[in-house]
């Protein structure tokens, strides 16, 4: 009598296959899922950052109005706010900073929009921008200041 289990006492070919290639679709899928985490974790970590030299050019804003409300409205108009933030640099026609800008923390570009919307009241629109591989992204924090 011929025992039928003892031709299979090793693995076939196509089994190996079929676990090796389920094994590579399961790593695929953990350094996909990795990739996916490393990216977003970078984009929480730039969004954050943005978020934050948009609300210190906002603080240094109140701090001018504080000095002198005449001089902050006098200043309506659109700018670009390197790290030292002051009034000197213009938004240029194509709404773009010039190429004099120096970027923030190698990657973010920041702007002020100063909006007067009567004698005592001015809006004000901070935009930090930045580009990285899924494209271009932008927080944008709005403050109404009134003179007191």
């Amino acid at each position: 009598m011929v025992d039928c289990f003892s031709r299979r006492s090793g693995q076939s070919l196509v089994e190996v296959v079929v676990v090796t290639g389920i094994v590579m679709l399961i790593l695929v899928a953990l350094v996909a899922g990795a990739m996916i985490a490393v990216r977003n974790s970078q984009f929480s970590r730039a969004s954050t950052r943005a978020i934050q030299l948009s609300r210190e050019a906002t603080e240094w804003l109140r701090g001018e109005r504080k000095n002198s409300w005449s001089e902050l409205v006098n200043h309506s108009g659109d700018y670009c706010l390197e790290s030292d933030l002051n009034f000197d640099i213009s938004v240029n026609a194509s709404g773009n900073c010039p190429t004099t800008y120096t970027i923030i923390d190698d990657q973010f570009t920041r702007k002020a929009a100063l909006t007067k919307e009567s004698s005592e009241k001015v809006k004000i629109t901070v935009t930090t921008s930045w580009t990285d591989s899924n494209g271009e992204h932008n927080e944008q924090v709005i403050t109404y200041l009134t003179k007191w």
